[in-house]
């Protein structure tokens, strides 16, 4: 999207609404699982950078990726009944 030269906010705000179902929380809810998945790696956000992807998209990238993994821990956590309902 950056490179067909969509806006830098209107790029921010599809990044702010995307829904990262099955790319965060490898593993499933209930799974045990060791090595969590981080999201995107800085190498993969430097190569982006590198590509031409605006800073405050990246950040934007990097920060729904986090989102989105605490939202799944949350639920694995909830669904392992340790944690409150909402």
């Amino acid at each position: 999207m950056a490179r067909k030269g969509m806006p830098e906010s209107k790029l921010v705000q599809r990044i702010r609404s995307a829904d990262l179902t099955g790319v965060i929380g490898v593993g499933g809810l209930t799974g045990i699982r060791t090595h969590p998945a981080a999201g995107l790696g800085g190498a993969q956000l430097a190569k982006l950078k590198e590509q031409g992807v605006p800073n405050r998209a990246l950040d934007a990238l990097q920060g729904r990726f986090l989102a989105a993994f605490i939202e799944a821990e949350r639920l694995r956590y909830q669904n392992l009944g340790k944690g409150p309902m909402r």
